[in-house]
């Protein structure tokens, strides 16, 4: 029975172990904030400065970003595409545009901006 107890002692000890190295490595682990989190070969658009707040992100564009709840939305965007890409202040690509941005440009629109959330559609160009 002692022998038992050890045995018993010794495996929960061990997964204590675990749990505690498995806590501390969870804990390090950081998620992408900001501009960060905009993947690689995509155009994104943020409701906030400097890539902060809801997020968007396209390979080609959106005729209505009402499907994405980013209509006249977009207060910053970051275009980690090869291609150059247009927004305007209506749907299907129409009306005046609002804003261009030329491949790896990144940008805060800015308040008092004719273009700061008046995007409601956008495509690569």
């Amino acid at each position: 029975m002692k022998g038992l107890k050890s045995r018993i002692l010794v495996l929960a000890a061990g997964a204590a172990v675990v749990c505690a190295s498995s806590a501390i490595t969870a804990s390090t682990a950081h998620a992408a904030t900001g501009w960060d989190r905009c993947p690689s070969g995509y155009f994104c658009i943020f409701d906030g400065h400097d890539g902060t707040g809801k997020m968007a992100y396209f390979q080609w564009g959106s005729p209505n970003l009402a499907g994405q709840g980013m209509d006249n939305m977009t207060s910053s965007y970051w275009n980690r595409t090869s291609r150059w890409w247009t927004a305007w202040d209506a749907y299907n690509y129409a009306g005046h545009f609002v804003f261009t941005s030329q491949a790896g440009g990144r940008s805060n629109i800015p308040v008092d901006w004719f273009a700061n959330n008046r995007a409601s559609s956008l495509k690569a160009t």
